[in-house]
Formats: structure tokens, sequence, C-alpha cells
């Protein structure tokens, strides 16, 4: 089995080294404190952020030193991680690669898992066929903001430059064996079932009669190409990931992989799912052995996540966070909130037993 985390490059993609405006998410306003001591980030590496609430600075570290991934590849591989994927999903790819700064945090990062031999991580990427009407398709007219199917030039220009960084660096790419080992690309599709046409927004792209699972054989209707007209799936070895909100049986679709499941019970071919967070529920170590223990016979176990709303001293109090990563402050609905390893090293130990 190879494990995969999905590996969020948002924190301070835009200003690194600066000291200050920072983007992350918010954060504890001590940068001193022993809560940035999990992973030792040297304070220098350490920026101050103020996303969310501007009334309080807090920090967070930056995703465009390499430094960052390097030693949270250290980390990743004591966890069980075999690679990591890069989500550049939402309104990032509506520009292009080399506006895109979450996009420029993600190279930053291949450098920094690529520096790092002892720890050897791989990389793929996830992005989303859709995007809200509203923030990126201002020209539709739409009665509701909907999610619609995005292919554009921006989105085609974001492959082409995934697949030249896989051939400047094969060796880092997650590939897949039983595909003629293409390097791994993972779309994003909403709930698959949700998703509209831009030139009939009330129209849903797929005329699937609103039931993926009874329709899979005839999607995704997926043949676009990048620039030299070659198939994007003649390139890659390509995925679509699932935002799946009920309990979902994708067992005769092996294309079909989780991004985000809000139940325990949803079934996929090639590749498991588990979670410390299921639903609206806390970070529960029971759920995550449970979501382990059914993926055992899968080739791949997808993690959700590492980064997501959360990075070395938040402190989340409503307790709906994905992420995890250790933190001393960690969340207040933790059934261990005094111990920041209590969960990774559970973790680890049920990881160990199916790798």
């Amino acid at each position: 089995m190879r494990i995969g985390i999905q590996y969020l490059t948002w924190f301070d993609y835009s200003n690194p080294g600066a000291g200050e405006n920072g983007n992350g998410w918010k954060h504890r306003p001590n940068p001193n404190g022993p809560e940035l001591r999990p992973f030792k980030f040297p304070l220098d590496q350490i920026v101050r952020s103020h996303m969310i609430d501007n009334s309080s600075q807090g920090t967070c570290y930056s995703s465009m030193l390499p430094e960052t991934a390097h030693r949270h590849a250290h980390w990743l591989r004591n966890l069980g991680v075999d690679f990591v994927v890069f989500d550049c999903s939402n309104v990032t790819k509506m520009s292009d690669p080399d506006a895109n700064g979450i996009f420029q945090a993600s190279r930053r990062a291949i450098e920094g898992f690529r520096s790092n031999q002892a720890d050897r991580i791989k990389v793929a990427y996830q992005l989303s066929l859709t995007c809200w009407q509203q923030q990126c398709h201002a020209n539709v007219d739409a009665p509701h903001n909907r999610e619609l199917y995005t292919w554009n030039d921006h989105v085609r220009n974001h492959v082409e430059s995934i697949y030249a960084a896989y051939l400047s660096n094969p060796d880092v790419f997650e590939t897949v064996p039983t595909d003629g080992n293409k390097p791994l690309l993972i779309f994003y599709c909403n709930t698959g079932r949700d998703v509209y046409d831009p030139n009939a927004p009330d129209k849903q792209y797929w005329p699937f009669n609103n039931d993926l699972r009874e329709h899979y054989p005839r999607w995704p209707a997926f043949n676009e190409r990048v620039s030299t007209g070659e198939l994007v799936r003649n390139l890659f070895s390509v995925r679509f990931s699932l935002h799946c909100p009920v309990d979902s049986n994708f067992s005769d679709a092996p294309e079909i992989w989780p991004f985000q499941c809000d139940t325990e019970g949803s079934i996929f071919n090639e590749a498991g799912y588990a979670a410390l967070r299921v639903g609206n529920r806390s970070r529960n170590i029971a759920a995550f052995d449970r979501m382990v223990e059914a993926s055992r016979e899968k080739s791949y176990l997808i993690l959700r996540c590492f980064n997501e709303f959360s990075t070395t001293d938040e402190d989340y109090r409503d307790g709906h966070v994905y992420t995890m990563e250790v933190n001393n402050r960690l969340h207040h609905h933790d059934e261990q909130g005094g111990d920041p390893w209590f969960h990774w090293n559970r973790m680890r130990t049920k990881l160990a037993s199916v790798s």
C-alpha cells in the first residue's frame, strides 16, 4: 500500500522572509512560545500571520521556504507517508502558474522534499475541474453561486507546468506502475453530482440525473488536451477525487478517489481514506483506526490532511479542523488535549500495520 497525504502550501506564500503580513490561518500571538517546538522550526523560519483576524497577529511557517518541506519530510516519513498531494484548486488555478503563489510554494516544497535524501517523500498534484461561478466565472449569468466545470488556458497551463516539473524531477513524483509509470494527477470534481455547465449554468455538466454512481461508465467525459494537442490522460495517470457527504459506493470505479468523506461508510476501489475528523466531529483516533482498517487491501490510502486550518501553534477552539499535524496547543475537543503527540503516535502505529 502507498500512503499519500493531502498537503497544503497555503502558509506565507506571498511574502516569505519579511517577518510580517504572511498568509496563514489564525494563530496564537507568541512567536517565542513553546507551542512552536513540536517540529522545532527555527525562529528565523517563523513569520507573522493575520489572515483571518487582523486584530491579533499570530505566527506560521513559510511554505515558500524549501526548508519547511525538508523538515516536514522527516515527520511525514515518521508517520508512514510515501507521498504528498499538493492542492491547487478553487480560485488559485484561475491565474497563470507564475502568478499563483500557492503553486509557486509547491515548487519550493518540491525543492525541500528533494533535498531530504534521508526521508524520501514523493509528490503529486490535485487541481479542481470546478470553480465557483461568482469567483471564477464572473461573465456567466447564473442565479446561484454554483460550481461550474472549469477548463481554460489557466488550468491547462497548470497541467503543463506540472508535467514540466515532472520531466525535470521524475524521481520526486509519485507514479502509477499499473498505468505505464505515468505521474499521478488528481482532478477534484466536488461531489460529482453538482457540477454545472458554464455555457448553461442551470444544466448539470454531466447529465446523470444527479446520481453519479449509477452512471460511472459514462463519467467523466474528460478528453481535455494540453496546448500541443496531447490528451492529458496520455501524459498523466489521471484520477478524480470527490467529496462524499453521505455513504457512497464507488467499488466499480477505480478512477474515483476520496477527497473528503463526511461519514465512515463510503467505499472506493483503488484508494482508501482515513481522517482524524469525520463530518462535524472532533479529531478521533478510533474513527481513524476504523477507516485505515477498512482500507487494508487497497493499493493506496489517502489521508486528510496536513497543514489545513492549523500549523504549529494554533489554538483551534471549535474542533473543526482536519490537520493531522502535531500541535502543543492542539484543539479543545481532542481526547488528549494535553499531549500533542497523542494522535500522531497512535496514527503512526496504525499506519505501520498496513504499509
